[in-house]
């Protein structure tokens, strides 16, 4: 068995984003390896083994475009959580 190095993956995922701030990068890097490889997979295997159908209506490719244009202080101020989270709803 192949052992990961899951700080060398994470590093070189984060390395080779785009985004000009590093918390704008962290995000990159956790909703391409965390979300898609770990959190996605469990929660279809445990609905599966239930024949439930679940949805995760904050994945929408539409608002998490919206989400990424913002600037990362907004996102990081818990007072402006819920206003973002409002004005996406609205848009």
């Amino acid at each position: 068995m192949v052992e990961a190095d899951p700080e060398g993956v994470f590093a070189e995922v984060f390395g080779q984003s785009d985004a000009e701030d590093w918390t704008d990068a962290a995000l990159n890097a956790d909703v391409n390896l965390y979300l898609t490889d770990d959190l996605l997979v469990k929660m279809d295997r445990a609905t599966m083994a239930h024949s439930l159908e679940a949805r995760s209506p904050f994945l929408d490719h539409v608002l998490m475009e919206y989400v990424a244009t913002l600037p990362p202080a907004s996102s990081s101020q818990a007072s402006k959580r819920s206003v973002c989270s409002k004005q996406a709803c609205e848009a």
